[in-house]
């Protein structure tokens, strides 16, 4: 299955690049060579530029996969999105520049009595010098792209992650203290539109999502990890130091998401988010207290 064939079926055609580097700070890259390097310099522009967030979800508006839904959600709104979004965003702009980029889909890491479902979707990106993972999109996740070998630990602002062989073909993984995090596990072949569809469609709707009845909006950014769930702030470094600010109140939530991480939401969106998260606390499973990066999409 090559790129050109899925370029109509991704939508890439459809995607503003000018404007898309615009929002990241990177107009420069607009004729630049489908190398390492400018993979690199797009990437960590991306994920320090657009927040991971699953505001509609819990507004309960859905979540489109429509390149131009997603443009307009993520480059001219001003806001986050999850996975499936950051990735046929990111991906969208890697086939106009050049590369060659299969869409895969994940398994995150294992949760006590069944594994998740295949539902984060993450790239495999080949250019003119190498090939490479490239995941904008998991929120607490690789902050650069990732040689597609497996090796030694790559150091990433203050993170250090590594690729393995595991029995689905390949597993992320994360340094935590002196042990490791496995982040998700993925296999080679690439996927159709039709399957992130479905999976998007669980990960945003099923009541065992992790995305489902409370909010999440994370970014590593400056150094850290910055991480809200529900009316719970923290601010993760790279040594597992964690500030933590609980129970935030209705000023103070607002002043996070937009401050904090930089999100455009009109007067009504605020009201409506403040009241559905008013009660609610975070039931996402507290990440091991060696890992400083738990959690993503």
């Amino acid at each position: 299955m090559t790129t050109t064939a899925l370029a109509d079926e991704w939508g890439v055609k459809q995607l503003d690049l000018d404007t898309y580097l615009k929002r990241i700070g990177r107009p420069d890259l607009s004729r630049a060579r489908p190398c390492g390097q400018t993979l690199r310099l797009l990437h960590r522009a991306h994920v320090e530029t657009i927040p991971f967030e699953n505001i509609d979800i819990v507004l309960e508006r859905g979540v489109s996969t429509a390149i131009a839904d997603v443009q307009q959600k993520l480059v001219a709104s001003g806001r986050g999105g999850y996975c499936h979004e950051h990735s046929l965003l990111f991906g969208a702009v890697l086939d106009q520049l050049g590369y060659r980029v299969d869409r895969l889909l994940a398994r995150p890491r294992e949760r006590p009595g069944r594994p998740w479902p295949r539902t984060h979707l993450t790239l495999r990106v080949r250019g003119s010098d190498g090939e490479w993972l490239a995941d904008a999109g998991f929120g607490s996740g690789l902050l650069e792209p990732l040689p597609l070998a497996e090796g030694a630990w790559c150091a990433q602002g203050g993170w250090s992650f590594r690729l393995a062989r595991h029995d689905e073909g390949w597993q992320l993984l994360e340094r935590a203290g002196t042990g490791e995090n496995p982040l998700y596990a993925f296999g080679g072949r690439g996927q159709r539109a039709a399957d992130v569809d479905a999976a998007n469609y669980y990960t945003s709707t099923h009541p065992e999502s992790p995305f489902t009845g409370q909010l999440v909006v994370m970014q590593r950014l400056g150094g850290e990890l910055r991480r809200l769930l529900n009316r719970e702030f923290s601010r993760v470094l790279p040594d597992g130091t964690c500030e933590k600010t609980s129970h935030l109140d209705d000023t103070d939530l607002a002043k996070v998401l937009t401050e904090e991480f930089r999100l455009t939401l009109n007067a009504h969106e605020t009201r409506e988010l403040l009241a559905r998260v008013a009660d609610v606390r975070s039931s996402l499973a507290p990440p091991p207290v060696t890992t400083p990066a738990a959690g993503g999409g």
